[in-house]
């Protein structure tokens, strides 16, 4: 293919479906584009001519066209078992490296992934997200199959946010219905809360005086463990199902759907894990995945903080339970760096096994920014830190900020290595949606263009590492 002076072609994007090449270009302003030439359709919109083909913007509505050409770039479910990865992509531009990073693995990648909070902080929508991947994978020439998570749903509104735009998963975020305060409560305050739930008798009656032994692994419910687990997560349990009603009754084809109880106060205990997914079950809910709360700490951008020892044993139970009560998938949601425990979770999850990464492609891109244009870092780091007690207020992260130095003492040829300093990397990673609503967004994403290949060969790496721990383990 042959373009006018100044346009990019990606040689790895060139493909004939029917006689109509498609490929992605750069354009002389920096903006990708689709190229169309042969005997195109005439159903692409806002398109000019330029020598050698057509030229038409990335609108959901051409890539919709181009999905009816090449269905392998249509979501897809991940189903109830298997090895999957989530790459969210809180900039919209990293997705080729999640590729070169996945291909070959043997993981069942998820490209476009991103949370309603997330949308919110970054001023993105799901169609935004979904463009994102589907250009990434172009970019790349990636023809083989992948999901799209509409992640943490909070409310059934926002499952009408995300339907339009070809999700096959959606993560459902009952938090809001969860009552962490059943720990504290006495006898009398937690029999008054339970017998408010709906048909309390028939909960009782299904777990009361009930032994599982789960290969030598024993859970055993008398009637206040079932009424501390109902008052905890009945109500939450009950929202899940009318979510999964409402997609059910919504889309045409097969998906995938997740529950995410992994934001409680408490790791999710035996007990509880027992009555959710059984519940589940009794309400009829088909989930493929649920995203428990682990012992030990899962802080943002950093490794797992923890025994573990106490973690390994505690998830040979968990797997015991899976088994009985399976398939599904356990999801490890802030499942960056979490490099120490990838080797557990790979050799006891095997085959049933999803990963969550989100703001650790950010902090790839703020490498990228850091060797490439100190000046910019510098803004990006002092206004995160203007930016830090506010935005970190809705995440769970662990930060010093005695360890959170001032730019100016820092000599610039080490702002790469602030990336290493794991109280730095959270501070960052929280402060994401400021920056990216900020004047600074447009920097930063200018850059990355003029150093893709940096970015991706970071990406690259960064996420081989993570695949091979967990592959480690297996």
């Amino acid at each position: 293919m042959e373009l006018e002076s100044g346009f990019k072609l990606y040689q790895k994007s060139i493909r004939d479906v029917d006689g109509v090449k498609v490929a992605v270009v750069r354009t002389r302003d920096g903006k990708d584009v689709i190229h169309l030439s042969g005997d195109y359709s005439p159903g692409f919109s806002g398109c000019y001519n330029i020598a050698g083909g057509l030229i038409c913007p990335f609108t959901y509505a051409n890539v919709r066209i181009l999905m009816g050409m090449l269905p392998s770039l249509k979501a897809v479910p991940l189903g109830d078992r298997g090895m999957s990865f989530g790459f969210g992509d809180r900039l919209g531009v990293a997705t080729p490296g999640h590729v070169r990073a996945v291909v070959g693995s043997g993981f069942f990648p998820v490209f476009a992934q991103q949370s309603i909070r997330e949308m919110q902080r970054t001023r993105r929508t799901p169609q935004d997200v979904m463009l994102s991947a589907v250009k990434g994978m172009l970019k790349e020439g990636y023809n083989a199959k992948f999901g799209a998570d509409a992640d943490h749903l909070k409310r059934l509104e926002d499952v009408d946010y995300v339907l339009p735009y070809g999700y096959s998963m959606f993560t459902c975020d009952p938090s809001d219905y969860v009552n962490n305060g059943t720990a504290l409560m006495g006898v009398e305050e937690l029999k008054g809360e339970f017998d408010k739930l709906p048909d309390s008798k028939a909960i009782l009656g299904r777990y009361n005086g009930k032994r599982f032994d789960f290969k030598g692994y024993v859970v055993e419910f008398d009637e206040m463990d079932v009424m501390r687990a109902a008052v905890k997560y009945y109500r939450a349990v009950e929202f899940a199902a009318r979510m999964f009603s409402k997609i059910r009754d919504s889309v045409r084809s097969n998906f995938d759907f997740e529950l995410s109880v992994d934001e409680t106060d408490e790791p999710t205990s035996y007990k509880e894990h027992v009555f959710i997914v059984n519940e589940l079950r009794h309400l009829g809910v088909e989930f493929t995945g649920i995203a428990l709360r682990f012992v030990g700490e899962f802080h943002k951008g950093v490794d797992y903080i923890g025994n573990l020892c106490e973690f390994e044993e505690s998830v040979k139970v968990h797997r015991a339970i899976l088994d009985e009560f399976g398939p599904y998938r356990i999801s490890v949601h802030s499942g960056s760096d979490k490099l120490s425990i990838y080797p557990i979770l790979g050799r006891y999850f095997e085959g049933f096994l999803h990963v969550k990464t989100a703001g650790t492609s950010y902090l790839e891109a703020l490498k990228v920014v850091a060797k490439r244009s100190p000046s910019l870092f510098a803004e990006v780091y002092n206004y995160s830190m203007q930016r830090f007690d506010k935005d970190r207020k809705s995440y769970y992260i662990d930060v010093d900020k005695s360890h959170l130095p001032p730019i100016d003492t820092i000599d610039t040829r080490n702002y790469p290595d602030l990336l290493q300093n794991s109280d730095v990397r959270q501070m960052l990673h929280v402060t994401y949606g400021s920056v990216l609503i900020s004047p600074l967004k447009d920097d930063v994403l200018s850059l990355l263009v003029d150093f893709e290949d940096d970015y991706y060969a970071l990406l690259e790496e960064h996420f081989k590492r993570h695949i091979d721990a967990l592959k480690g383990g297996v």
